[in-house]
């Protein structure tokens, strides 16, 4: 197995922060984790781009992750 890095798209990332933007709005529980300093994007991709391929499941509802 190769040691990649691995990253999403401009539009997967996106389509990633529009959802949590979404998300937050009613959620202000979410809506106060979401907005901390420390999180990003980039870190979220990476994590869900990870718990994917962790899994070896190829595919999963929102609810799954």
């Amino acid at each position: 197995m190769h040691n990649t890095d691995i990253t999403g798209t401009v539009h997967f990332k996106a389509t990633i922060q529009n959802y949590l933007e979404q998300k937050a709005q009613p959620d202000e529980l979410f809506a106060s984790s979401y907005a901390k300093e420390n999180k990003n994007i980039e870190e979220c991709v990476t994590y869900l781009l990870n718990f994917v391929q962790k899994s070896g499941i190829n595919g999963f509802t929102a609810d799954d992750i």
